[in-house]
């Protein structure tokens, strides 16, 4: 039996990578035509789209894994059919779900790589990637830190911002005013900034005058922080969920809880991407009968198409739950299990149908 797990699983682990490998490219192609638009702004260069584009790619392959092994599985089960080896399996006394079982401990591999990817460097690689963009087309005016905060240069003013809620309501702020021989004169801590009335108005200010002879301090209620830039430059700075790691995702919920926030985009975030290796492992149980019993008889293609079908609509029905989570207050976790529940139940009809 264990020479039949590792055929199984090499071709199906072949199959797979196969697929992610054309799903990662046709995305990188797309993704490249679409950052054509910022190439010209700032120092952004068509290179430079390039390395974006590079860097996303971590992300991508955590988000089409479930996908590719649908794909990867059918192809690959595909291919045992028409050598007529599943029929040589069938006639040894390998039932299907003794192939379903060698097919999920073959593709544990799959599963330990895609959550080493996509929790370890993923969001590493997304973050450099924005951080990277955001310098260039900015021309170094802002500068993006691993941890999500963010550096920004207005004039003689150098800010840094620990937390951006939406791109007019900032929190932990920090400035720091130098004068024309970069020696710092200002050095200020405000708990909140918001844009109001086309103003900055820093709120609960502490502000430290440095001087040759001392350092003296003072608090405000409320100032009003003379930057030029605009809130449209925060927007190409914010973190996305989907870029931020599951140890990230819960410090952030936990932070807006604190402070009184909705978290349901977040949270729901946080439980997809917990239940992503379940939702592999469903993909991979849902291919399984589209090459045994009647659909044996369906060419490849037909096949491959319906497994397409399978794998957008499960993601299309993602997509659906979330947003009609947040909108009518559904629990996050109720909202990112629905979709699995639902094809779970499809899979194991599939399964009793071609058993």
């Amino acid at each position: 039996m264990k020479i039949i797990e590792r055929y199984l699983g090499k071709t199906i682990i072949s199959t797979t990578l196969s697929v992610l490998g054309v799903l990662l490219a046709l995305f990188a192609l797309i993704q490249l035509i679409a950052e054509t638009r910022d190439i010209g702004s700032g120092n952004y260069t068509l290179l430079s789209a390039f390395y974006y584009v590079f860097l996303t790619l971590p992300s991508q392959f955590y988000t089409f894994s479930p996908i590719a092994i649908l794909l990867g599985t059918i192809l690959g089960l595909g291919l045992l059919a028409r050598h007529s080896e599943l029929i040589i399996l069938n006639a040894s006394g390998v039932s299907l779900y003794q192939i379903a079982w060698c097919l999920f401990k073959s593709t544990l591999l799959i599963v330990f790589f895609t959550v080493l990817i996509g929790e370890g460097i993923a969001p590493r690689a997304a973050n450099l990637a924005e951080s990277h963009k955001t310098f260039l087309t900015t021309r170094g005016q802002t500068l993006m830190t691993q941890q999500g905060a963010l550096w920004i240069r207005d004039g003689h003013n150098f800010i840094y911002i620990q937390s951006i809620l939406n791109p007019t309501h900032l929190t932990q702020v920090s400035r720091y005013q130098f004068d024309d021989h970069n020696n710092l004169l200002n050095a200020s801590f405000a708990k909140q900034v918001n844009y109001e009335n086309n103003n900055w108005q820093a709120y609960d200010v502490v502000t430290s005058h440095l001087s040759p002879k001392q350092v003296t301090s003072h608090q405000s209620q409320q100032e009003t922080w003379p930057f030029s830039f605009s809130p449209k430059l925060l927007n190409i700075s914010i973190i996305l969920p989907e870029q931020m790691s599951l140890r990230q995702l819960n410090e952030y919920i936990h932070y807006r809880q604190k402070n009184l926030l909705n978290t349901s985009q977040y949270s729901l975030a946080f439980w997809q991407r917990l239940l992503q290796p379940f939702a592999i492992w469903l993909m991979m149980f849902l291919a399984i009968p589209f090459t045994f019993k009647h659909l044996r008889s369906l060419a490849t293609s037909l096949r491959t198409i319906a497994g397409v079908v399978v794998g957008f609509g499960f993601y299309l029905l993602n997509e659906f739950f979330g947003p009609f989570a947040i909108v009518y207050q559904w629990p996050p976790l109720l909202a990112a299990l629905l979709p699995l529940i639902i094809f779970t139940l499809i899979a194991a009809l599939l399964m009793y149908w071609a058993k």
